[in-house]
């Protein structure tokens, strides 16, 4: 078993699961797929691509040329199950197969009851037999200000129905439940013969935006009751005096500012949900199962999320999540992602990345030690102007050299340097770091007419030599001996992949003083990506 309580062997037994995940020496995680480390490219299609196999099969050779590995698509409870205890795989299976023709990996979402960001928890994707049914399935509701423009003030609060479906009903649980159970079961089955699915996920950004929590008349109930022993027992963990049994602890014993308890409340009943969907995943199919938090949200977080400090309390009462992916939000990130990893000890997924800025996954595979990005609605990047393929395609040539770093403990960098005349605050002007007895210093190219920002990343080989990749830098150094006196370039060739589809790195061209500025720094090309592999020498006295 690894750390998260998972099957670590075997990739096609009818018990075994294709996809799990591990753990490096320097503390990251990876993924396994079929036994081998492997990094998703991943692409994250429109909550209604999946909907359709002859769709996925118009856009489906788009998606290839893109170069993602790994697709994250949706699967909603309303089109599994339209009629109760009916259920209709079709459509899915139909797009599996298509994956697999294709030689891509799917990690499946389940949007059923909890799919949040800004929409409240809106239910959409439960069916229209839950959808209609408001005696079996209550709706949340939310407390809205009464204005009275006479005396132009806030007089006091109602209450409105919203579409979303509440946890408190008696029903939901066990209905949504059942579907995923089924969902499951046949994804297990499906797996036995296509092999494709490596990973499933449990609602996305889950919270409340413009309330606290449910205000229904089962809600109420709830919040006006004792809190849950399990509650209790959090706080004993965390080294609080709370004792289990010895008092009737209310929610508002645990807010301190206004609206904490409400937030809290509605934490617990998000959590323990998605707790029951993610046992039954882990239990039946052994895949790695995830939800998402945002992590570069600008502003207050959401009600009950996982955000920021609220993290620590879902894991602890969602012990059967593998992980938290973490996704982005419009604005920037790098600084969050960073305090993401700093603080949580798990894989690092990153999703909704933009197909604008895709230089920065550098940053998240090299720095962070991301076992995967996926880029956002991939159905609709242009390939014409993308840059994403070329990005893809040399991180597919370069994975190998990743991976076989991270399993011997060497240093990988990761860069996005910042054009001529552009604030970003996820770029920067160069980097520095220690390798090979070394400071490595990758910076703008001396080239005053190239004003765009560079990227890249440089990788620490077991020989002393460095493995660098990208466009538009250059790479210097200074060695950390004393008795050095000058720096300076030994050997700078271009490598590229033999064959198709990665492998084993060969030289193709080797440089000379002319494309070293005499041994100061090997520079990268301006305008087209590069791989290649530097060598440095010091003079000592």
């Amino acid at each position: 078993m690894d750390s998260f309580g998972q099957p670590t062997t075997g990739v096609n037994g009818t018990d075994k699961p294709i996809a799990v995940l591990k753990k490096y020496d320097n503390g990251s995680y990876g993924l396994l797929v079929y036994g081998s480390d492997f990094l998703i490219r991943g692409g994250e299609l429109a909550s209604s691509s999946m909907t359709s196999a002859l769709f996925m099969s118009r856009i489906i050779d788009d998606v290839v040329a893109l170069g993602v590995n790994t697709i994250f698509g949706v699967v909603s409870w309303k089109n599994i199950e339209p009629i109760e205890g009916v259920f209709d795989f079709t459509e899915l299976d139909a797009i599996i197969a298509l994956f697999r023709e294709k030689g891509l990996y799917l990690s499946l979402r389940w949007n059923g009851t909890l799919v949040g960001h800004g929409t409240d928890n809106l239910s959409d994707s439960v069916p229209s037999w839950v959808k209609t049914n408001a005696q079996r399935f209550p709706k949340v509701k939310r407390t809205e200000d009464v204005y009275d423009a006479q005396q132009d003030e806030i007089v006091g609060k109602t209450r409105r129905t919203t579409e979303a479906i509440s946890l408190f009903g008696d029903e939901i649980a066990e209905a949504e439940q059942n579907a995923f159970h089924a969902l499951i079961g046949h994804i297990k089955l499906v797996n036995k013969s296509q092999h494709t699915i490596v990973m499933v996920q449990v609602g996305s950004l889950i919270g409340f935006k413009r309330n606290t929590r449910d205000y229904s008349v089962a809600a109420d109930a709830k919040f006006d009751s004792p809190v849950p022993t399990e509650l209790l027992s959090y706080y004993q963990a965390k080294g609080s005096a709370v004792e289990p049994g010895a008092l009737r602890y209310g929610w508002d014993s645990f807010g301190q500012e206004d609206g904490e308890a409400e937030t809290l409340f509605s934490a617990y009943y998000f959590a323990t949900y998605v707790e029951a969907l993610a046992t039954i995943c882990k239990r039946e199919c052994g895949l790695p199962v995830f939800t998402d938090v945002a992590v570069n949200r600008q502003g207050p977080a959401l009600h009950g999320s996982a955000e920021g400090k609220m993290m620590r309390f879902w894991r602890f009462f969602t012990p059967s999540l593998s992980f938290f992916a973490a996704r982005l939000l419009p604005g920037p990130s790098s600084k969050s992602i960073a305090d993401f990893v700093a603080r949580n000890n798990q894989p690092l997924l990153i999703l909704g990345q933009n197909n604008t800025d895709i230089e920065k996954i550098w940053v998240k595979f090299g720095n962070c030690n991301a076992l995967g990005v996926a880029l956002t609605r991939i159905e609709a990047i242009d390939l014409a102007t993308s840059p994403a393929p070329a990005h893809f395609c040399l991180l597919r040539d370069l994975t190998p050299t990743i991976l076989t770093a991270r399993n011997s403990d060497k240093k990988t960098v990761g860069f996005a340097l910042t054009a001529v005349n552009r604030v970003d605050p996820d770029c920067v002007s160069s980097t520095n770091t220690t390798m090979c007895g070394m400071d490595v210093k990758c910076q703008h190219l001396d080239n005053q007419s190239h004003r765009n920002g560079g990227w890249g990343i440089v990788v620490e080989q077991e020989d002393g030599t460095l493995l660098v990749a990208g466009q538009a830098f250059q790479v210097k150094a200074k060695s950390l001996s004393p008795k050095a006196t000058v720096t300076r370039v030994l050997d700078f060739v271009k490598k590229e992949v033999e064959g198709e589809g990665g492998g084993s790195l060969r030289s193709l061209r080797r440089f000379t003083a002319e494309d070293t500025n005499g041994g100061r720094a090997a520079q990268m090309p301006a305008d087209t990506p590069m791989i290649a592999e530097i060598a440095f020498y010091a003079f000592e006295e």
